[in-house]
């Protein structure tokens, strides 16, 4: 069977423990989302994406990944041309304690550091599988950047994702997706072996295995 994801983040701590996780350093999938990203958000296809739709907003896919939403939102904020005068940025989670943690630090970075102009950030407490033509997610005629920016697209059912996000997506925007994949290494008998192990080694921790108890106790 499959269990379901989203249980993790339903309890009240679940931003916390999160944050434990992300501290501990031991989950080092969170450290190379963040430098995938950096390093697209200096790529020739952000930067032509930005400089020619000039998008008014993105989306991100999931919450609890603060210090990647910020990078995101100052990058459009450099890069983007003059008009528009705002930028909107939204959210979306399953979770609400995670929209909120989430929220909390956005909003209190760009208030110590204002951009060059307005950001309206949107946490918008809905399932990303189901997308309805929300008013926060894009304004008429205007590029969207949508974005996963963690390993989320390897808990979900990626043909159910890109259907919801296709109903909702129109032509020039742009969708951006992270996700860990198998090194070369790791099609040889020994390095399949290593990889394997890291994989073990990345969840036996005491912080991951908290986060992870809500959805084993939903089904025991």
């Amino acid at each position: 069977g499959r269990v379901d994801q989203r249980l993790m983040y339903l309890v009240p701590d679940a931003a916390e423990v999160w944050k434990d996780v992300v501290d501990a350093r031991t989950y080092k999938q969170y450290e190379h989302c963040q430098e995938a990203l950096e390093k697209f958000l200096s790529s020739d296809v952000w930067t032509k994406f930005c400089k020619e739709k000039a998008p008014d907003g993105a989306v991100e896919f999931g919450a609890g990944s603060a210090s990647k939403d910020l990078m995101i939102i100052r990058s459009l904020d450099d890069l983007v041309p003059d008009p528009p005068a705002k930028l909107s940025y939204a959210l979306v989670d399953y979770s609400i304690y995670m929209l909120q943690h989430s929220e909390r630090i956005i909003q209190k970075d760009l208030r110590n550091d204002p951009p060059s102009r307005t950001v309206y950030v949107e946490a918008l407490h809905k399932d990303f599988m189901s997308l309805k033509p929300w008013r926060v997610l894009r304004r008429k005629g205007t590029p969207v950047a949508w974005f996963i920016t963690g390993g989320t697209i390897g808990n979900i059912n990626e043909n159910d994702f890109l259907h919801s996000v296709a109903r909702r997506a129109e032509p020039g925007d742009l969708l951006m997706v992270s996700m860990e994949t198998i090194p070369p290494e790791a099609k040889t008998p020994e390095g399949r072996l290593a990889f394997k192990k890291g994989l073990r080694e990345k969840y036996n921790h005491k912080a991951l295995q908290q986060l992870l108890r809500p959805s084993l106790a939903a089904i025991w």
